[in-house]
């Protein structure tokens, strides 16, 4: 799949968007995308569900029960909380008829509300799904049979016009970012006032694009009531952001429980090849055995004649380091001031490494140690099974861009790094 390929299925990821802002409580959000979603997928049970707790949360119970009721029709009946959802809205439903409508009147209501619940419910599952926009536009490479590693936020899109038919940077919101009426993405974190990118943020940095604050109709003392939307709201900017940084922390623990299983799980395999390899291991590679008499290493099962060539060779090797040593006082002299040298040079690396470790001594020795794991496991490789795909270096370029490596978008925003 190449880069600039839609992913798989876009209105699963619309409705998955769609549900990272119910549990924000950015239920206008979460309606609007969960729609988008629906528009592509009219059968998608997910963003059905999504739409319909959004509506439930705006107290629209109409549009609620309209969902639900389309799930179960369809077939959706066995999808996570449908069920439960379905009875709890109709209970509410009915304990509203039964305040404010008599049984006069019940039977003219329900008729009506049957046609406007087929309204409420737009698009039915029966409806042809439609093409994506130029808003819609997402694109994603595969990495892994399954797996999706999808382009940073377009920058000229969200801030300006961008004029490429088919560009390489994603025009979709996504969690750290709204749309407005004009399909850009306004960055979440600026309305939240904690957006430390400033200029260099990909996301748009205003609200000229956003609804509006609405002004409610006059009640019976004739005065107005200003509803605010929840970015002029610092009651709720204060609990949009306490949910955020939540989340966030959630995240963050559900990502160091992943990488310390993973890690584990290395080791036990690396442990376990090792067995394997020493259980494997020919006759040619058995370990040696030490001779503590002379200190001198034989293999194992080694003949006499064997033996009787070493020392053969020893000999030898002795008489012509013999004939070597004669006439060498001035090589001797000149070892002997190299030895000084060298001696000199360890000790200033000496008093360099005690200096370093009493500047920080809480810093970790590297283990000269042999370790279990396969050779073929490298340092950054084990890096990048700590760090969700990524080395130690790459995790403070993305720290720079103010971004967690165990964000959904880590791996987008670190692919275009690059360009900035």
């Amino acid at each position: 799949m190449s880069i600039n390929t839609k992913p798989y299925n876009l209105s699963n990821y619309y409705a998955t968007l769609a549900l990272g802002y119910n549990e924000l409580t950015l239920y206008q959000e979460a309606e609007a995308i969960a729609t988008r979603a629906l528009q592509l997928s009219p059968t998608s049970y997910r963003a059905r569900y999504n739409r319909a707790i959004a509506r439930w949360k705006m107290d629209d119970l109409r549009g609620a029960v309209a969902d639900i009721d389309i799930l179960i029709n369809s077939g959706g009946k066995n999808f996570p909380g449908v069920a439960q959802t379905h009875k709890t809205l109709h209970k509410l439903s009915e304990l509203g008829d039964d305040k404010y409508f008599d049984n006069s009147t019940r039977g003219a209501r329900q008729a009506r509300l049957a046609q406007e619940s087929k309204d409420l419910s737009w698009p039915q599952p029966n409806l042809p799904p439609v093409e994506p926009s130029k808003n819609d536009h997402r694109p994603s490479n595969e990495i892994a049979p399954g797996q999706y590693r999808h382009a940073r936020p377009c920058r000229l899109h969200n801030l300006k016009t961008c004029v490429h038919a088919d560009c390489s940077f994603s025009h979709t919101p996504d969690n750290y970012s709204i749309q407005d009426i004009d399909g850009r993405n306004v960055c979440l974190n600026f309305l939240l006032g904690c957006c430390t990118r400033n200029k260099r943020c990909s996301y748009r940095h205003s609200i000229d694009g956003l609804p509006e604050d609405v002004t409610t109709k006059p009640s019976r003392d004739s005065t107005f009531t200003l509803q605010l939307q929840w970015w002029n709201d610092p009651a709720r900017i204060q609990e949009v952001r306490d949910l955020m940084e939540a989340r966030n922390t959630r995240r963050k623990l559900e990502y160091d429980t992943r990488a310390k299983n993973a890690t584990e799980d290395a080791v036990e395999t690396g442990s376990l090849q090792a067995k394997e390899k020493e259980k494997v291991l020919p006759d040619t590679q058995t370990p040696q055995t030490t001779n503590r008499k002379n200190k001198q290493f034989y293999p194992k099962g080694r003949s006499t004649s064997e033996k009787k060539s070493s020392a053969s060779k020893k000999s030898s090797a002795m008489s012509f380091a013999k004939l070597q040593s004669i006439g060498s006082n001035t090589k001797e002299k000149e070892r002997k001031k190299e030895k000084k040298h060298k001696a000199r040079v360890a000790k200033r690396a000496a008093e360099r490494d005690q200096t370093e470790e009493s500047a920080a001594p809480d810093r970790k020795k590297t283990s000269t140690t042999r370790t279990y794991y396969p050779e073929s496991k490298t340092v950054k490789s084990l890096e990048k099974l700590a760090n969700c795909g990524f080395t130690n270096d790459e995790v403070v370029d993305l720290m720079e861009f103010g971004v967690n490596p165990w964000d959904e978008d880590a791996h987008s925003v670190f692919a275009h790094v690059d360009d900035y």
